[in-house]
């Protein structure tokens, strides 16, 4: 993960999209809202990301 990308284990694919990161390092977990500017593409592991202010609202599955 790096400031604006982060790596999937598999690639997936989806549109433009909000969703939360949940990041752990040594037992310290961290949450962070983002946006997917650029969604997921089905050919491509590595994603853009940007961190929002506000949490992120996550639609019913």
């Amino acid at each position: 993960m790096g400031p604006d990308f982060l790596i999937l284990r598999e690639p997936a694919s989806s549109p433009l999209t909000t969703g939360i990161v949940t990041l752990e390092v040594d037992g310290r977990v961290r949450t962070f809202s983002v946006s997917l500017p650029n969604g997921l593409r089905p050919d491509s592991r590595r994603v853009e990301v940007a961190r929002l202010e506000e949490p992120a609202v996550l639609a019913a599955a």
